[in-house]
């Protein structure tokens, strides 16, 4: 079994976002500022996701209470 999309041709198959005037001329113009600023929100961006998760976690230990039992308990 054959299955036929029909495309209309007037429009472009796919959607590609374009760059503005200040992405395309500052990445080729300023390449270790356009580095530094990626670096940057890199870092901020996982000091960001290791703060959110430590609260998570914190969060759960502090609703789940102190634990009764440790590993040194099993003797």
């Amino acid at each position: 079994m054959t299955i036929y999309i029909a495309v209309d041709p007037t429009r472009p198959r796919v959607w590609r976002p374009k760059m503005n005037e200040f992405l395309t001329s500052y990445s080729s113009d300023q390449t270790l500022l356009w580095a530094l600023l990626i670096i940057g929100v890199v870092a901020v961006a996982a000091i960001s996701l290791h703060l959110f998760w430590t609260g998570v976690f914190r969060a759960v230990a502090a609703l789940l209470g102190p634990r009764s039992k440790t590993p040194g308990d099993a003797d």
